[in-house]
């Protein structure tokens, strides 16, 4: 199987054109709820180019986990599509006059190889969305989206309506959004007699936790 993390030469900027195609929404809205096969072989596809380059190498869409691979990649592109045409452009256009659209295209087919499934491509194109909005710095974007990628998503779900204090029976949930960095430790709480459930770690919300509720990231789960 071909590596798809190791990103092929020269499609760096493929990427950076699909995010300023003036036609991305339409084309995410009409691919997104075809089937895996279809979404391969939908001749819209065509129109967004590190989609069309991709298919295009060799067959690279060979093996079932290259094909959801391609999947994700629709998906990290759904919540940019939104973005009106001239701020996806504008974006594009600066990383270009920098000459950052290398590092940039790379960082991300990176975490789209390490992510699990569509919930969590979807979710990390949306902190980009933020990102590419001027509401996340690229350093904050990047390290959510690699914080994603470390979470399970009914874990995130449960970040959606967290609640500081002690997670009860949700602890092992709580356990987990810690390790992946979205919540820090509060303390101990000793509990309160006769209460089940009511003493344990006190789970607290920190800023990367707010941040992806703050910018509406999770609401795409």
């Amino acid at each position: 199987m071909k590596n798809v993390q190791s990103t092929p030469c020269g499609i760096e900027p493929e990427l950076i054109d699909a995010i300023e195609n003036p036609n991305l929404n339409e084309l995410i809205s009409d691919v997104g709820e075809l089937a895996l096969d279809s979404v391969l072989t939908d001749g819209l596809l065509r129109e967004i180019p590190v989609i069309n380059t991709l298919v295009n190498l060799g067959g690279i869409f060979v093996s079932l986990r290259e094909r959801i691979y391609a999947t994700k990649v629709l998906s990290f592109l759904q919540p940019i599509s939104k973005i009106p045409e001239k701020e996806r452009k504008d974006f594009a256009q600066k990383l270009r006059s920098e000459e950052e659209f290398k590092k940039f295209s790379e960082t991300v087919f990176m975490l789209i190889d390490r992510m699990e499934n569509r919930s969590q491509a979807t979710v990390s194109g949306a902190i980009m969305e933020a990102h590419i909005k001027g509401k996340v710095s690229y350093e904050t974007a990047v390290r959510m989206c690699s914080m994603v990628t470390r979470a399970h998503v009914s874990d995130l779900r449960y970040l959606k309506t967290f609640i500081d204090g002690v997670q009860g029976k949700n602890d092992m949930i709580a356990e987990a959004l810690f390790s992946a960095g979205f919540i820090s430790n509060g303390g101990i709480d000793g509990g309160t007699v006769g209460v089940p459930d009511s003493s344990g770690t006190i789970f607290v919300l920190n800023d990367y936790g707010r941040a992806i509720r703050d910018i509406g990231a999770l609401d795409y789960l």
